[in-house]
């Protein structure tokens, strides 16, 4: 199944870490938090302003992700 993360899917992202910001300033008076969210709800709202557009396939329940091959040395 694939998903489309589109500028309002980032715009909606920001929305929640500015929330996650006001409550770890506000409510817990935690502002090295409240700056982490800060900055994070800055990058969601630089991807809704640029209109970047991220597609991928979900894996689908039930399916199995085979191991990458991986070298082994002696």
């Amino acid at each position: 199944m694939a998903t489309v993360k589109d500028p309002t899917t980032w715009a909606i992202s920001a929305l929640h870490y500015v929330e996650q910001s006001v409550h770890a300033n506000e409510v817990d008076d935690d502002v090295d938090r409240a700056s982490v969210f800060a900055a994070q709800a800055l990058v969601y709202a630089t991807l809704a302003a640029s209109g970047v557009e991220v597609h991928f396939n979900e894996i689908a329940e039930g399916t199995v992700e085979l191991p990458s091959r991986q070298v082994k040395t002696v």
